[in-house]
């Protein structure tokens, strides 16, 4: 840490690699605006340090959340395939599924229609043994 004097303070800046400044000092005897223009200057050259290590730091965060952010895509790719993988697995079963609640509902159906079949002809049988019954009323049975 080095520690510098800008405009009359005392700053403590960070910095990894960067160079010193070599600090502007008036002479006895200077005129003010020279030592001015001198104080100018170290505080432009620090300016300067202080953007270095400032653009530094914000690289090296950019190119973590570069990384960060080509992982996240990477997992959300898998997860996305993986996930349209089952969708498809889950659609083909589902289809599996309708496919065989139709053949139930097509075999019911056909249940059905024999159900009515039965009763139509148990009716046709009750009506042929009327009819019989009251053409046979008058004839006389044979018992052998």
């Amino acid at each position: 840490m080095a520690i510098y004097r800008m405009s009359g303070y005392t700053t403590a800046i960070t910095r990894d690699v960067v160079e010193e400044p070599k600090i502007n000092t008036p002479e006895k005897g200077e005129p003010l605006l020279l030592k001015a223009l001198a104080d100018i200057e170290d505080y432009s050259k620090y300016l300067v340090l202080a953007h270095q290590e400032l653009l530094s730091k914000i690289s090296n965060k950019l190119n973590s959340a570069g990384d960060i952010a080509s992982l996240a895509l990477q997992q959300n790719t898998k997860i996305a395939s993986e996930f349209a993988s089952i969708a498809k697995q889950e659609g083909d079963q589902l289809d599996k599924i309708a496919t065989a609640v139709e053949e139930v509902v097509n075999k019911l159906s056909s249940v059905d229609d024999l159900y009515t079949n039965v009763c139509k002809l148990s009716d046709l049988l009750s009506s042929l043994e009327q009819i019989a019954k009251t053409k046979t009323e008058g004839i006389p049975t044979i018992m052998y």
